[in-house]
């Protein structure tokens, strides 16, 4: 195709069937009281929490509620790169008749009538960036959700079994409060996966919860004032940072180790941003094809659409969710929304405007790319769609890529990755990049048209200097 090269304090939103937040137990929001070894490990684990029921009649919940998410906090101070895995992890949760001061060190002596397996499956910790609080990096979506009711004034249980992680260094202490009387909450603990009792201490984990139901405003509110996204009237939940040339892109890594922004889920509406580093996965597939009425070969080449990629789960974000993705050969992803049209070119000219009034997008490098350029050269060289063998993971791999504006193969090589957690974790990964044009290029991530309106603009923002940093 012929181109002309062209030289906070927190506020929640009170929304129908959003989800609130509560963090527990009480005084744990601004920091933890301690970390703790005895959670969540490296090591075999059984551990049982039982949560006073006021703290959530206290938060103004006057009835049943469905609890749909769990994030564990990592010990503030506690800075660890995630990756560490656990098999077979179980998760149930209850209403006990024993109050969370006298609890029984037998574990089913503490569970309720209603005991419910809310989790069963594989855990994957994501990274923590070491602030105070610091990051959630046990990140569960309950595959079935559990109903509890405080007003009854039965106390909540949270017990968790796993098995050893993998690897078994590199994952630090667990936030945990430290007064049982004050903070509302105990914990029996135990070093057997299988054990039928454990050691009753006062270190009850800190842990945020997502529900529905009546009432409740939640309690993520600290007494200090963060800059934190755009507030109740100007939503935006959107960042990003434009590049005057692609030699100013100021993200790249190198061919042994690769630059990772990541974006953690903060809630249904934001992210935290942080950097850090490792590896690129290589990928396994063949190249994807392009969305042509008669797909390739060739796979990807200059500014296609791949055709629709299915993930193994529903990524959630906070334009929306979908389980369907459209690559562009440009450097972006829609995410879900309406399909490219058959053989429909995608974009290579960034632009702020598009990037927050279409479809929610991600855009690694947002730039006039040539994907099949250094074939010749680099014989890898394409787009790569994989899911990981755990279906909890996809990357989407620009791998030696070219640029249009640069005609010869192999004298602009350029890989970067994406990859999507079922968690709604976001990675950037790049290695080395060798894309030298003088064209425009864009980074970032929009949550784009939502009910007929465009995302606000956060503006422009230098994301390595900045990081880490909440949207």
């Amino acid at each position: 195709m012929h181109k002309l090269l062209l030289a906070l304090p927190i506020a929640l939103l009170a929304q129908l069937a959003t989800a609130q937040m509560l963090v527990i137990p009480a005084g744990q929001v601004g920091s933890s009281s301690i970390g703790t070894t005895a959670t969540w490990s490296t090591s075999a684990r059984r551990f049982q929490n039982i949560y006073d029921s006021s703290m959530f009649t206290n938060a103004n919940v006057t009835g049943p509620i469905t609890i749909s998410r769990l994030r564990f906090r990592q010990a503030d101070g506690v800075v660890s790169a995630g990756g560490n895995v656990w098999t077979n992890v179980t998760v149930q949760m209850s209403s006990s008749y024993n109050n969370y001061l006298t609890p029984s060190s037998t574990f089913a002596s503490n569970r309720g009538f209603d005991n419910t397996v809310a989790f069963f499956g594989t855990v994957t910790a994501l990274p923590a960036n070491g602030s105070t609080p610091n990051s959630y990096c046990i990140d569960l979506q309950l595959t079935t959700p559990f109903t509890y009711n405080p007003t009854l004034g039965l106390d909540l249980v949270i017990e968790v079994d796993h098995s050893f992680g993998s690897p078994i260094t590199g994952f630090g202490a667990m936030g945990a409060s430290n007064n049982s009387a004050t903070h509302l909450a105990r914990r029996i603990a135990s070093t057997g996966q299988a054990s039928s009792s454990g050691t009753i201490t006062d270190q009850a984990s800190v842990v945020l919860l997502d529900f529905t139901g009546p009432g409740g405003y939640g309690n993520l509110s600290i007494g200090t004032t963060q800059v934190y996204g755009d507030g109740c009237y100007r939503r935006t939940s959107s960042c990003y940072e434009s590049f005057a040339t692609a030699a100013a892109f100021d993200l790249g890594g190198s061919g042994t180790a690769a630059n990772i922004v990541t974006m953690l889920p903060t809630g249904p509406y934001g992210y935290n941003v942080i950097q850090t580093s490792g590896v690129i996965t290589p990928p396994v597939s063949s190249p994807v094809l392009s969305n042509a009425a008669v797909p390739g070969p060739p796979p990807l080449g200059d500014d296609d659409f791949s055709a629709p990629q299915t993930l193994p789960f529903t990524l959630v974000h906070p334009g929306g969710s979908t389980n369907t993705i459209h690559i562009a050969a440009n450097g972006y992803i829609q995410l879900g929304g309406t399909a490219p049209a058959v053989g429909a070119a995608s974009d290579y000219t960034p632009s702020v405007g598009e990037f927050l009034g279409q479809t929610a997008r991600l855009c690694p490098m947002w730039h006039d790319w040539h994907c099949s350029r250094n074939v010749n050269t680099n014989p890898s060289a394409g787009v790569y769609y994989d899911v990981d063998p755990s279906n909890t993971r996809v990357y989407i791999t620009w791998q030696e890529i070219g640029e249009y504006a640069q005609a010869t193969a192999g004298l602009s090589v350029s890989t970067f990755q994406v990859m999507l957690d079922i968690s709604g974790t976001i990675e950037f990964r790049y290695g080395a990049m060798g894309a030298a044009a003088t064209t425009a290029n864009l980074f970032g991530y929009s949550r784009g048209l939502v009910n007929g309106a465009a995302a606000s603009d956060p503006f422009s923002r230098d994301i390595s200097a900045s990081m880490p940093f909440v949207v």
